[in-house]
């Protein structure tokens, strides 16, 4: 017999800080694009700022006329984190890349694309970081959260 309602799974195994109002984290690596290593072009490097953050990955956003140079799939070469001041050497690939909008109430800010990115190899001490951020940030949700509920009461 086949279930009356069908209900999504959580497929993401670990909680994930959101780092819009937060500052200094960002990714710092060279453009996975092929092309320029087999014309013998030097990768330029990029940083960007993270979008949001989990022990298992991450993601930042893109504007369209950078779309090409992350393709899925491929990996992010000479790969660093910076934490809170903090360098840490990952190796990671992109998993997906999709549209996405900013908004402010009906307004458009900004649209871009959202780059999912997995972590391959990551250090212990990078994980600890990275795990201590989304605890306090879960904390700080939790609470802001129960002082709304007792303002409502």
């Amino acid at each position: 017999k086949l279930p009356s309602a069908a209900h999504p799974l959580k497929r993401r195994g670990s909680q994930r800080l959101t780092l819009e109002k937060e500052g200094g984290m960002f990714l710092d690596f060279h453009a996975p694009d092929e092309t320029n290593t087999r014309r013998g072009k030097s990768q330029p490097k990029i940083t960007k700022k993270l979008l949001d953050i989990s022990p298992r990955g991450l993601a930042f956003l893109v504007p369209e006329d950078e779309l090409a140079i992350f393709p899925k799939g491929s990996e992010l070469k000479d790969c660093f984190l910076l934490i809170k001041g903090q360098r840490f050497s990952v190796r990671a690939q992109i998993m997906h890349v999709s549209p996405f909008q900013r908004r402010l109430g009906a307004e458009l800010l900004a649209s871009s694309h959202k780059v999912g990115v997995q972590f391959l190899e990551i250090h212990a001490d990078c994980t600890a970081a990275i795990s201590a951020l989304v605890m306090k940030g879960l904390r700080r949700s939790i609470s802001a959260g129960l002082k709304e509920i007792a303002r409502a009461a």
